[in-house]
């Protein structure tokens, strides 16, 4: 049913003009960072003073606003820019809170949130919670979707409901800054290239006998998902290691990764 339905490209414009179509791109992030191979201070100082005012205009609002909060560089820059955004005022900020402890980051939203001293909400991610947002949000979606954190989202904007009207959320600063441990595995794995192959050999048959564990991110995720891919150019490990695209026949799928802010109004 989605047949001839089509998005436009990350960071892209339509033109239509009569009978004329013109899709092009308006930015490039490829191109951006080319230009600042390394960040001077007054770069530095830049980025923040546009940060700080994007999110500024994005606080003008006639109802309750909030915000959601995971701990990350995302949701941090944007809580401490609306902190100093809007000076004085208690800003309601959410957070989840899951019962598997090895994906349970809420204590770091906490932390931020106290800085700030929000007025901070913390939910609940259970297995009946989550079962019935899984209900809810497959049969509301209108189109197919396969981020899980949709769930959680959900579970997080029925809560601020009740208090708030409008929600910011960041989504894109642990791409632009760095933030993944799959940044790091890309350094490594220049290293790694260069050991011999009888021993890359041997490390991935220890590793691959390595008992599964059941943690987020744990040594032994992260070992072998560094060795099923470490060897590959590093666009392909770079898709391996995010674990949301297959590699085929070589083929290498168009996913760029883009900085979005969201304005969410929750009815």
């Amino acid at each position: 049913m989605f047949d001839g339905i089509h998005k436009l490209p990350p960071a892209s414009l339509l033109i239509a003009e009569g009978e004329r179509i013109e899709i092009r791109p308006f930015w490039s992030a490829a191109e951006a960072a080319s230009r600042h191979s390394t960040l001077s201070l007054r770069d530095a100082t830049t980025l923040r003073d546009t940060l700080l005012r994007a999110v500024k205009r994005e606080l003008m609002s006639d109802v309750p606003l909030g915000i959601f909060t995971s701990g990350g560089l995302d949701s941090s820059l944007l809580v401490a820019a609306a902190a100093r955004g809007i000076p004085g005022e208690r800003i309601h900020t959410y957070a989840v809170r899951f019962t598997e402890s090895g994906y349970d980051e809420s204590a770091y939203a906490e932390a931020v949130t106290h800085a700030i001293a929000s007025v901070h909400h913390v939910v609940t991610a259970d297995d009946e919670s989550l079962g019935r947002a899984l209900d809810l949000v497959s049969r509301s979606l209108a189109e197919p979707l396969g981020d899980p954190a949709v769930l959680p989202t959900f579970l997080l904007a029925e809560a601020a409901r009740e208090d708030v009207k409008v929600v910011l959320s960041g989504e894109g600063a642990d791409e632009l800054f760095g933030g993944y441990p799959t940044y790091l595995g890309h350094k490594f794995a220049e290293h790694w290239q260069r050991v011999p192959a009888s021993l890359r050999r041997a490390a991935r048959w220890a590793v691959d006998r390595w008992p599964s564990t059941t943690g987020k991110m744990t040594l032994e995720y992260m070992l072998k998902q560094f060795l099923a891919a470490g060897e590959q150019p590093w666009l392909e490990r770079h898709l391996t290691w995010l674990g949301a695209m297959a590699i085929e026949d070589g083929v290498v799928p168009s996913s760029p990764a883009h900085w979005t802010a969201s304005h969410t109004r929750i009815r």
